[in-house]
């Protein structure tokens, strides 16, 4: 698949969609302005984990103090920190920091997990950087991915993924229910996928 491109006029890749396959397990988690999709996931992924369900990703909380700090739970550690906006930076997170991020969820697919969690789909991801390369992963692997998508952003994630994910409420039974369907599905080779994919 060829490397998107930034479409200045229209602000979204030049190329086709990254998402090839209506059967992954791809939902986008669509929030407003009222909702705490990263207090969400932190339980969620909590519930998981003491489940015994490996998980990677990233839940980046909403909000920063005021001298930049934003606060990030990874979740193949199980722990949280602060990371500093580089100063003068478009984005909340340093790039370069976020595409190294990436890099390690993507390898934490490659090495076989239950859940990815990607937080969350905005510029960068169009711009072929960020979480784009783990979005493209999880698809191809048929990874269950949950990415989180601004409301306001819902319109060029359903461009960016061609339809093909489940839209879920910023509610806990939202993402509750479709993780219940995932389990009672047919097993996935995900895990085997990967490792033929990345030989």
């Amino acid at each position: 698949m060829r490397t998107s491109s930034l479409n200045a006029d229209e602000g979204r890749p030049i190329d086709a969609p990254v998402i090839a396959d209506a059967d992954g397990d791809i939902a986008a988690l669509v929030y407003g302005a009222q909702d705490r999709p990263d207090l969400l996931l932190r339980d969620f992924a909590h519930g998981l984990r003491k489940d015994g369900y490996k998980l990677c990703g990233l839940v980046q909380f909403r909000g920063h103090d005021t001298d930049g700090r934003r606060r990030l739970l990874v979740l193949d550690r199980g722990r949280s920190f602060d990371v500093h906006r580089a100063p003068g930076a478009p984005y909340h997170i340093d790039a370069p920091w976020l595409d190294r991020m990436a890099e390690r969820v993507k390898a934490g697919i490659a090495n076989g997990v239950d859940l990815a969690v990607a937080s969350r789909f905005g510029p960068l991801e169009r711009a072929g950087r960020g979480f784009h390369g783990v979005i493209k992963l999880a698809s191809e692997t048929r990874t269950p991915l949950i990415v989180v998508v601004p409301q306001a952003d819902f319109d060029r994630w359903t461009w960016f993924s061609a339809g093909m994910t489940v839209r879920l409420e910023c509610r806990p039974d939202s993402v509750s229910a479709w993780w219940r369907g995932l389990a009672t599905a047919a097993p996935r080779a995900g895990r085997s996928r990967a490792c033929e994919i990345l030989k």
